[in-house]
């Protein structure tokens, strides 16, 4: 659009009139001055639309639009910087770009700030409106991207950025925003919509269980599929239907519910249930072997619970019993009424029993050893014994361990019997075979000094060694070669029985190695009248 000259005096003469303004300077420089028309979507703005000048983020003008000849119009003066004060900036230097905003929006024009000048410069400015679509996704996961249209829809428009949306992830609408869209040249008025999040649909199968009646339940676990979204979790349990009987129960969703900061309704539960199946208790029961003397009566017939055990409160009720017979021989003992009782009839319990047996046995005979001895080397005595029933004639003898040593051998029932009529019980005694006694006398010996030492011999002078021991070593005799007394020890002198020897008590008696002075020696003969 062209003006003429006296239009545009008229234009700068009503913007200063209503209102074009700018910081007094204390030595201001000329302005930069701009006018023309102002259009939003190629058409006229509405009259007083507030039209600002700014540099560098800094607002130094405004003013507002007039209609002039069917055109919207403005007038403006941007002043410029006093170079003569310091610290503070009053307006535009030479160069900088001036950004025009109408009504708050940046114009598609800019202009250079130049002093004294005074420019026409039409401004305008493209206004598209931005329609979000709804969008929805399930909760946990990522947010889809954001769609949206926009009017006019010709001609085409290049957006920057991206739709955004108000905070939050639990479950419900949350509006869409403009976030960080944007379009160069444009002005976007935005109709939101709204993003929905759906529950997450989570499926939980309780794992089939077991256990043995009695037992403690095991912990009820599951699996979920798909998992939870990180940060989640499982609180709560399983339960199950009561009872303890033998049989199958089913186990239920419980208390189980799912933390994820909004009591679980971010998610929709499917629950598959699965069975706590409670087994037999298995216990094993043996009669206690039993006996009795042939005519006695029985004793109680008992039991054991070998392996198992019984649980809670039951009992086991009834009695055992035994083949009929009283002759000498054995006779089962048999289960008879003996049964648990737990409420169900004893289907609680896989119940082993194993027999047990009365035995019917012969009269009790008790034969105790009386304690024997010998010296080594003597020969074994008649074994005595002492009878529970002197009148139970007995035939045999007793007998005893093998051995000839010193030392204690227990002495056996041998051959000894009373007969098929009596079971004897034997007490053993012991068989002591003592050490025998027996002294060696060292015979005196003597020498003169200088000569070899004669041979040293020795005597039994009490006591006699068993056929077959001998005496081995030698004796020995105090050290020394001066003239006088020297004493004759047993040295290595011992009895070789097969036994080290233990098989005697040794006395040994020393002798006397006498050494005489050989330079005045005189031999007296005794002479015995």
């Amino acid at each position: 659009m062209k003006f003429q000259k006296g239009f545009m005096t008229a234009i700068i003469l009503i913007g200063l009139l209503l209102g074009t303004f700018s910081v007094v300077q204390a030595v201001p420089p000329l302005p930069s001055s701009f006018h023309g028309t102002v259009m939003v979507n190629s058409a006229n703005v509405p009259e007083g639309t507030l039209i600002t000048a700014w540099i560098n983020g800094t607002q130094y003008a405004q003013t507002t639009t007039l209609m002039y000849s069917g055109n919207s119009v403005y007038a403006i003066d941007v002043p410029g910087d006093d170079s003569s004060t310091t610290g503070v900036i009053e307006g535009g230097k030479a160069g900088d770009t001036i950004v025009f905003k109408i009504a708050g929006v940046a114009a598609d024009q800019t202009g250079i700030w130049t002093s004294g000048t005074y420019l026409t410069h039409n401004l305008s400015v493209q206004v598209i409106t931005v329609t979000a679509d709804p969008k929805n996704k399930t909760y946990g996961d990522a947010d889809p991207v954001f769609t949206y249209t926009y009017l006019p829809s010709a001609p085409p428009v290049t957006f920057a950025g991206a739709l955004g949306r108000a905070a939050g992830e639990n479950v419900g609408a949350h509006a869409i925003t403009i976030g960080t869209l944007s379009a160069p040249g444009y002005t976007i008025v935005f109709n939101s919509a709204n993003l929905t999040i759906n529950a997450k649909q989570i499926t939980v199968t309780a794992f089939a269980r077991s256990k043995t009646y009695g037992q403690v339940d095991p912990v009820l676990t599951y699996q979920t599929e798909p998992s939870l979204v990180t940060g989640d979790s499982f609180t709560g349990g399983l339960a199950r239907v009561s009872g303890e009987n033998v049989g199958a129960y089913a186990i239920l969703q419980g208390t189980l519910a799912i933390i994820d900061g909004n009591s679980g309704a971010n998610y929709n539960i499917t629950y598959v249930s699965a069975n706590l199946t409670i087994n037999k208790r298995a216990i094993t029961i043996i009669a206690d072997n039993k006996g009795k003397i042939v005519g006695n009566p029985d004793p109680a017939l008992t039991y054991t619970i070998t392996a198992g055990s019984l649980a809670f409160e039951d009992e086991i009720t009834g009695g055992l019993a035994r083949d009929a017979g009283e002759t000498i021989g054995t006779y089962p003992i048999r289960r008879g009424t003996l049964a648990i009782e737990e409420g169900n009839g004893g289907l609680n319990y896989d119940l082993t029993f194993t027999n047990g047996m009365l035995t019917i046995s012969q009269l009790p005979l008790t034969i105790t050893a009386n304690p024997a001895s010998k010296t080594y080397g003597a020969a074994d005595p008649v074994f005595t014994f002492i009878s529970s029933d002197p009148s139970v004639p007995l035939t045999g003898a007793l007998s005893r361990e093998m051995g000839e040593n010193m030392g204690a051998y227990a002495i056996t029932i041998g051959s000894l019997s009373a007969g098929d009529e009596y079971a004897i019980t034997f007490v053993s005694g012991d068989f002591t075979i003592t050490p025998r006694p027996i002294t060696i006398t060292a015979d005196d010996k003597e020498k003169i000094e200088g000569e070899l030492d004669p041979e040293l011999t020795f005597g039994i002078t009490s006591g006699f060694l068993v056929l077959g021991d001998g005496i081995i070593g030698e004796l020995e005799r105090e050290p020394g070669e001066d003239a006088g007394l020297y004493d004759i020890l047993i040295g290595t002198l011992q009895i070789n029985d097969g036994n080290n020897g233990d098989n005697y008590a040794l006395t040994y008696i020393k002798g006397i190695f006498t050494i005489l002075q050989g330079i005045n020696y005189i031999y007296l003969p005794l002479i015995i009248k």
